[in-house]
């Protein structure tokens, strides 16, 4: 979800998968990119730009305006709330793995990402907090990671990890609810103005304890491709 809200201005109904495909890849071709966009699909153009652009390509006018969408857009941010960097899961691969809570920070831009996950830090990992969100303009980076304390060698470890991870996911829940941006629907998946650092002491007076982002280092319990036994 994009922190700062977008808007439908044209739509253009295609007939099937194939051609919606092909037809976005020639529409790229129209705009210059936007350099250190997160995602990979910001584009530099206006509005009207755009839309006069893509009416050439396409050969017709837009199907839909943003005054007469087939849909409302208040429907769909009120219904499941998608945000790539939190987790649904507590076992992979059939192994179970402990919830933190993730800080992101964006990189010349105003918000902070709060999420709940089970990966590390691990830059080559398809399981990792360094990935690309792909609804944002700005590149993130994770900047704090905090959890709750588990003795990794207790024999009651996967009883402590489970209830950790229900105290974590409601933690994360108050975080996200008390520092969320207030005035768009980002607000709900964590987004917020808040700085990392206020975060962290919160998170910190709430007895989570904050780890060192050191890639080679992960704890035991993490959803990792590069360190599949922790």
């Amino acid at each position: 979800m994009n922190p700062r809200g977008l808007d439908v201005v044209a739509m253009w109904t295609m007939p099937d998968t194939t051609t919606a495909s092909l037809r976005e890849r020639e529409a790229h071709k129209l705009f210059r990119r936007l350099e250190g966009a997160d995602g990979r699909e910001w584009f530099h153009a206006d509005r009207d730009q755009a839309v006069a652009r893509l009416t050439l390509l396409f050969g017709r006018e837009p199907d839909y305006r943003g005054t007469n969408l087939p849909f409302s857009v208040d429907e769909l941010f009120s219904s499941d709330r998608y945000d790539e960097l939190s987790e649904r899961g507590d076992r992979y691969k059939g192994r179970l793995v402990q919830r933190r809570i993730w800080i992101h920070s964006e990189l010349g831009g105003e918000f902070t990402k709060v999420s709940q996950n089970t990966w590390w830090c691990e830059a080559n990992s398809r399981s990792t907090n360094a990935k690309r969100i792909t609804y944002n303009t700005r590149l993130m980076s994770p900047v704090a990671c905090l959890a709750l304390v588990v003795d990794e060698a207790s024999p009651e470890w996967e009883a402590l990890i489970e209830a950790a991870n229900r105290r974590t996911l409601s933690t994360y829940q108050q975080i996200a609810d008390q520092f969320a941006v207030r005035d768009r629907p980002s607000g709900r998946v964590g987004w917020t103005r808040t700085a990392p650092d206020r975060l962290v002491e919160e998170l910190m007076s709430l007895g989570f304890t904050s780890l060192e982002l050191d890639p080679a280092r992960p704890p035991r319990g993490v959803k990792s491709v590069t360190y599949p036994d922790r």
